[in-house]
C-alpha cells in the first residue's frame, strides 16, 4: 500500500519535483521517491549541475570522463561543493587525482568511489595529501594495484579522520599484514565496514580481526572470492566481542 502511495504521488507530482531532471535528459534513479542516482558527464554537469543538485541533493553522482581536461572542468564547477556522494568513471587517473583532491570543492564530500581509476600508491598518497576530504565517511579504492605499503601509508593517515567505510576490493597485494596494519591504526578509529573481497586475505584475517579492539563496532564485512576459508568464518562468529549485528559476505575459494 505504501509503494503504491509513492507511486501515485510520483505520477501526480513527478514532473514538477523532478522536472529539471527530465528536461535534461541523463539517467536517473528514484529510491523512496527521492533521486538516489544520477550518471551524468562532464558537459551535462558544467551545464545543468547547479539545477540538479538542487533536485537531487542526496544523489550518488556518477561522473562520466574523458581526460583529464574533462576532469579539470567537473572540479572548477561550483555546483560540485553541493554533492555529497560522486563515482568517478573514466581514465586511469594515477597521479592526476590531485586534479580532484586539491580542489575546494570537495569538502562536502561524504562517499567518494575511485574504483578501477589506477591509483596505485603514487595516486593514493597525492589523495591522503588533501586538506578538503576530512568530511568523507565512504572510500572505495577497489581494483587500484594498491601495494601493502599503500595501505600501510592509508592506515598512518590523518586525511580520514570520519571514514566509516572502505573498500580495497580486487587489490591481490592486499593480504593479513594489510589487515593488521588497518587495525592497528591510531587514525581510523571511526571504521565499521570493510569490504576485502577477491584480496589476498587468508583465514589469518580472522585471527587479526578477532584480536581487534574494535571489533564490536565492525558491522559489515566482505571477504568473498578469498582464501579466508569457513575456518576463518566460523573463528570469526565465535569471537568474543563479535557484534551479533555484523554481516559477513562470504564466499570462500578454500576451506
Amino acid at each position: 500500500a505504501l509503494q503504491y502511495e509513492c507511486d501515485d504521488l510520483l505520477r501526480k507530482h513527478g514532473d514538477v519535483w523532478h522536472g529539471g531532471l527530465r528536461q535534461c535528459n541523463y539517467r536517473w534513479e528514484l529510491a523512496g521517491g527521492l533521486v538516489e542516482r544520477v550518471q551524468i558527464d562532464v558537459e551535462g554537469f558544467v551545464r545543468w549541475g547547479a539545477r540538479l543538485v538542487r533536485e537531487a541533493p542526496i544523489a550518488e553522482w556518477h561522473l562520466q570522463y574523458v581526460g583529464w581536461s574533462e576532469l579539470r572542468r567537473f572540479v572548477a564547477c561550483d555546483a560540485l561543493s553541493q554533492v555529497r556522494r560522486l563515482v568517478l568513471e573514466g581514465d586511469f587517473l594515477g597521479e592526476a587525482v590531485q586534479i580532484l583532491s586539491a580542489c575546494k570543492r570537495i569538502t562536502n564530500l561524504r562517499s567518494l568511489d575511485l574504483a578501477e581509476l589506477g591509483l596505485r600508491q603514487a595516486g593514493l598518497r597525492t589523495l591522503i595529501l588533501s586538506q578538503y576530504l576530512r568530511e568523507l565517511r565512504h572510500l572505495n579504492l577497489s581494483a587500484n594495484d594498491l601495494s601493502g605499503s599503500a595501505v600501510a601509508l592509508l592506515a598512518s593517515t590523518r586525511a580520514f579522520p570520519k571514514l566509516e567505510a572502505l573498500s580495497l576490493a580486487e587489490n591481490l597485494e592486499v593480504g593479513d599484514a594489510e589487515v593488521r596494519a588497518l587495525t592497528h591504526s591510531s587514525q581510523l578509529t571511526q571504521l565499521n565496514r570493510l569490504c576485502l573481497a577477491g584480496t589476498s586475505i587468508t583465514s589469518e584475517t580472522a585471527e587479526i580481526l578477532e584480536a581487534w579492539p574494535r571489533l564490536g563496532e565492525l558491522r559489515y564485512l566482505d571477504v568473498s572470492n578469498t582464501d579466508f576459508g569457513t575456518r576463518g568464518l566460523y573463528r570469526l562468529r565465535r569471537a568474543a566481542r563479535v557484534s551479533p549485528d555484523l554481516v559477513i559476505i562470504h564466499n570462500s575459494l578454500s576451506n
